[in-house]
């Protein structure tokens, strides 16, 4: 017997697949969730409704479903930036470095700051770019993610990663 499957999130169509899975639930996720079935007998009824409720938590990040069916699932907000290899360019050429990785929650550009030999760059970006570098732009560059999480109860925590490069600029003469 062939049926056809409706998942709703706010009373917006989302997926029509008989099981719908959240592979890496956000915050974004939140919502009240139903299904409704389609088959040769004829039309179901919208399933009871399941709220997704997004929570953090001072050490974990908590996921409740609401309603029949109750769900507990944690995970721990993280930030993982991808490893950067040592540079090496010539003098009066242009350094172009890129912060990148995956964090939960997801981090933006505004969460990255560049630093070298302490240092802070104005504006937070992904990208470091100096134009013409010279010898003086030579030394270890940070990259440093901070995302700032709000328990349901207590103080914000800061979720930090980093990581480094090597810039080595060579003379020109």
């Amino acid at each position: 017997m062939f049926a056809s499957y409706w998942w709703l999130r706010n009373s917006s169509f989302i997926s029509n697949s008989a099981i719908f899975d959240i592979a890496r639930v956000k915050w974004s996720d939140t919502g009240m969730y139903r299904c409704q079935a389609n088959n040769s007998v004829g039309l179901s009824e919208l399933s009871t409704a399941i709220n997704l409720k997004v929570m953090y938590d001072l050490e974990d990040i908590y996921y409740v479903f609401k309603g029949l069916v109750n769900y507990h699932i944690s995970i721990s907000p993280d930030v993982q930036l991808d490893k950067l290899d040592e540079i090496k360019l010539n003098e009066g050429t242009r350094l172009f470095v890129s912060c990148n990785g995956h964090s939960y929650p997801e981090f933006s550009e505004n969460h990255v700051i560049w630093t070298n030999n302490n240092n802070t760059f104005n504006r937070p970006r992904r990208d470091l770019v100096i134009d013409n570098v010279n010898r003086n732009d030579s030394g270890t560059y940070k990259c440093s993610v901070t995302l700032k999480v709000k328990p349901t109860i207590g103080e914000s925590v800061d979720i930090i990663g980093t990581t480094t490069v090597h810039v080595n600029i060579l003379c020109k003469y």
